[in-house]
């Protein structure tokens, strides 16, 4: 395990959560257009 500095830790968790949340969000912008189009055919 390699030891990072505090500031380190911190960019590295924030770039993690940036990435978790960019694909969550697209992940539900896929789901909802999903649903629309499932609903409008419905």
């Amino acid at each position: 395990m390699i030891a990072l500095a505090p500031m380190e830790k911190i960019s590295m968790f924030r770039s993690f959560l940036i990435g978790v949340a960019s694909f969550g969000i697209t992940s539900v912008m896929i789901l909802g257009s999903g649903l629309q189009g499932s609903s409008l055919l419905g």
